[in-house]
Order: structure tokens, then C-alpha cells, then sequence
């Protein structure tokens, strides 16, 4: 069991504050909870990664769709690590305030990816999705199934080899992809210019999104490869996996209302 490391620092540790929380981030992002109806055919999702008081409303756009949408087999969800080379599966169910959440124990056959259980102990990625995830499938809470996928320092090819590894899953899933856009400050290591900093981020991202809203893989992978986008790699293999396919974009913001404008994240989400 991979306990919960980030509850009560990302997101709230007690049961009802964390429903509270949630259920805050819906009215105060898209403006209500899902309706109970899942006739929408959904097939990935790009979600934001910060602790829910900075994007908890944007991710409540995706997660309202997700609510909306038919069940798949599995979760498939991606976030990034700075560890090592490789794809990192985990294979241990994941806990949290909630409760725990099934791994559906899916190995994909493929030399850049292996299981290592200890990356995603010390990664927030894949649990700062689950608790949303949790409050959106309560009526089908013990069949809700998790595949968590880290995506380290890997180059092109391996990127695009490991998506088709997951891509070749005979199940029905839905991907999603934790990650934001553009991270600027010294807290971050991120420097990108020296001046009007705001507003060359703004063009970077604008550029960013449309080209992932039109699933230009290449297109995006030049970009961001070009202005070291840090989470790139998870948004490439989400385009790979779904090469073909447009998306809509649903909201998109960033954290300087609460960082302030010497260190921020922007973010968006957007479904496919």
C-alpha cells in the first residue's frame, strides 16, 4: 500500500474538510458538481498538479467532465519524476483520506518501463489526482482501478515508445496527464527572461496549448523541448497516446493571486 505523503500539505487530511475542500473547488471553478449522468465519451484529460488552494477550481473543470463521462476499465495516470531515465509503474494500491484506491496491477511490456515503488513514495503527482477522482466515482467506488505512471528524464524516442506500450493496453481507459504549463522563479530553478517575464510566458503558453488542442505532437515537443518546459514529457506521451485527436481547452490560470509574481505556475485544463 502506497500510504498518502501529501495529505495535509497539498490537499486536506481529514475526511470531511477534504469533502468540503472538493466540493468548494467545483462551485468556485466551473460553478457546480457533476450531474449524475455518465453518457459522455471522454478519453484523456490534462490536470493541474499544484496543491488544491492554487488549482483545485481548474482541476474541478476536467474532473466535472470526467464525472460525466462513461467509466473505463482503468485510470491511466501520468505525472513526471526527476529520477532516473525511465517510465516508473507503480503496481501497490494508493491511500488516501478517502480510502484506497485499486491498482489494476497492468504491466505494459516495454525496456523503458519498470517498477519501482520507491519513486512514487516521494512524488506527489499521481496522489494529488486521486482524492478529486475518489469524490467523483462514489457510486462505483470499489471498482474504480488505478494505473500510476511516473515519466522520468526519458529522450523522444523513448517517450514515444513507452506511450505505445501503454497505448497497446487492451483495456478501456482514460489517461490523465498531472502536470502544468510554465514554472518561473528561483524557488523553481526557472529563469526563463529578464524581462516582461509575465507576459513571455503568456505567449509561450498561449502557443503551448494551441498546440496541444490541436494534438500536434511535434509541434509541441519543438516548443517546449526549446523553452524547457519541465513537465513536457507527460504532456508528449498524453499527444502520443492520442495522436490524432483534438481537445478542448476548459480553463486556464495561475498561481501568482497566492505565490506572488517573483515565483509562479501557470496551468490549464483541458479534456480530449
Amino acid at each position: 500500500m502506497r500510504k498518502a505523503a501529501f495529505s495535509g500539505k497539498l490537499y486536506e487530511s481529514e475526511y470531511r474538510k477534504l469533502d468540503k475542500q472538493i466540493k468548494k473547488c467545483f462551485e468556485h471553478g466551473p460553478g457546480s458538481l457533476p450531474v449524475n449522468n455518465r453518457d459522455k465519451n471522454l478519453r484523456a484529460a490534462i490536470i493541474p498538479s499544484c496543491n488544491y488552494d492554487v488549482s483545485g477550481n481548474a482541476a474541478a473543470w476536467a474532473y466535472k467532465e470526467i464525472a460525466e463521462s462513461k467509466y473505463p476499465e482503468v485510470y491511466i495516470i501520468l505525472s513526471g519524476t526527476d529520477t532516473g531515465s525511465k517510465a516508473y509503474l507503480s503496481l501497490e494500491d494508493f491511500e488516501t483520506p478517502f480510502g484506497s484506491l485499486i491498482n489494476s496491477k497492468i504491466y505494459t511490456m516495454n525496456k523503458h518501463v519498470v517498477i519501482d515503488e520507491s519513486v512514487h513514495r516521494i512524488e506527489k503527482g499521481i496522489e494529488i489526482q486521486l482524492p478529486f477522482l475518489q469524490y467523483i466515482s462514489r457510486d462505483k467506488f470499489e471498482n474504480v482501478k488505478i494505473m500510476p505512471v511516473l515519466i522520468g528524464n526519458c529522450d523522444f524516442e523513448s517517450l514515444r515508445s513507452i506511450a505505445n506500450a501503454i497505448k497497446s493496453i487492451s483495456r478501456r481507459y482514460v489517461v490523465i496527464a498531472s502536470c502544468n504549463l510554465s514554472y518561473c522563479g528561483e524557488r523553481f530553478g526557472k529563469t526563463p527572461f529578464k524581462y516582461n517575464v509575465e507576459d513571455e510566458i503568456s505567449i509561450i503558453d498561449v502557443k503551448a496549448v494551441e498546440l496541444i488542442r490541436n494534438g500536434d505532437v511535434e509541434g509541441f515537443w519543438k516548443l517546449a523541448d526549446k523553452f524547457n518546459m519541465k513537465d513536457r514529457r507527460i504532456i508528449f506521451v498524453l499527444l502520443e497516446i492520442l495522436r490524432g485527436r483534438s481537445g478542448k481547452l476548459l480553463m486556464y490560470d495561475d498561481s501568482k493571486e497566492i505565490t506572488g509574481k517573483d515565483n509562479f505556475i501557470t496551468y490549464c485544463s483541458m479534456i480530449f
